[in-house]
C-alpha cells in the first residue's frame, strides 16, 4: 500500500487557518505556526497519515497507518480497539472511519467517549476481501470508498462498484463537486459509472502514475498537482 507520509508538528494552526484564505505574500511559514505537538508533547506518533476535524471542534488523526487518535487540544487519546486506515468527518457531526473490519460509522454522540465499541463494520463489497484504503464524504452527501480493490459509491443504502478493478490510493472531491481518484495508474476523472484517466497529464507531468499525490482544482478552474518531482 503506498501511501503519502509526512511527520506532522503542527496543530493548532490548522485551526486558525481558513481554506479559502490565500496567504499574504510576505507571510513567513514561522508565523503560522501556533502550538508544536511531538511525541515529547504526547502525540502518540511521529508520522500523521491523516487528519480531519469533525464539527465539535475534534480533531481526528490516523498515525503510523493504523491508529486512530483524538486530539481535543490538550490531549491525544488513541483508541486501541480500532485499527484505522482512513478517515472522514461526516457533514451530520458524526465520523467514517476506514478500519481493517470494515466502514464504521461513528455517531456525534459517541464522540467524546473513552471506546468505539458495538459499531457494526460495514464492507462495500463482503465478496471482496480489500483494504479501505481512502474515504471522501462528497457535498451531496454520497460516500466514496477507495479500496485495495476498486471505487466504491455508498449513498446509505447500498454500494455500486464504480470504474473497473484498481487500488485506489485516494479520492478527492474539487471545488466543482467533480470526484477524482488517484490509482498507481495516474489520476482520473469519475463520470458517470466509469473512471477516466488522463495519461497525458503523466507525460506533460513527467512522472508515473502511483506518483502523483495529491490534486486540486481551485477557484479559477486551474488544475494542480502534488508530485514526487514537485
Amino acid at each position: 500500500m503506498t501511501r503519502v507520509r509526512a511527520a506532522i508538528v503542527v496543530a493548532c494552526a490548522l485551526l486558525a487557518c481558513r481554506a479559502d484564505a490565500a496567504l499574504p505574500p510576505d507571510a513567513s511559514a514561522a508565523n503560522l505556526v501556533r502550538t508544536q505537538f511531538t511525541v515529547d508533547a504526547g502525540l502518540p506518533g511521529s508520522v500523521v497519515d491523516e487528519i480531519v476535524q469533525t464539527p465539535d471542534g475534534f480533531l481526528w488523526l490516523i498515525i503510523g497507518q493504523v491508529d486512530l487518535v483524538r486530539f481535543d487540544g490538550r490531549r491525544f487519546h488513541r483508541f486501541n480497539n480500532v485499527r484505522a486506515f482512513t478517515v472522514a468527518a461526516a457533514p451530520d457531526g458524526g465520523l467514517w472511519v476506514g478500519s481493517r473490519r470494515g466502514l464504521l460509522r461513528v455517531p456525534a454522540s459517541r464522540l467524546n467517549g473513552s471506546e468505539l465499541t458495538d459499531l457494526q463494520p460495514y464492507h462495500p463489497d463482503p465478496t471482496m476481501s480489500g483494504d479501505l484504503i481512502s474515504l471522501r464524504i462528497a457535498r451531496d452527501g454520497v460516500v466514496w470508498i477507495g479500496t485495495s480493490v476498486g471505487l466504491y459509491l455508498y449513498d446509505g443504502n447500498k454500494s455500486v462498484l464504480v470504474g473497473q478493478r484498481a487500488q485506489v490510493l485516494a479520492v478527492q472531491e474539487d471545488s466543482a463537486g467533480r470526484i477524482w481518484v488517484r490509482t498507481a495508474d495516474g489520476v482520473g476523472e469519475v463520470v458517470g459509472t466509469e473512471v477516466r484517466f488522463r495519461p497525458d497529464v503523466l507525460q506533460r507531468l513527467g512522472v508515473a502514475g502511483n506518483q502523483i499525490h495529491h490534486v486540486m482544482k481551485d477557484r479559477k478552474g486551474q488544475t494542480w498537482y502534488s508530485t514526487a518531482s514537485g
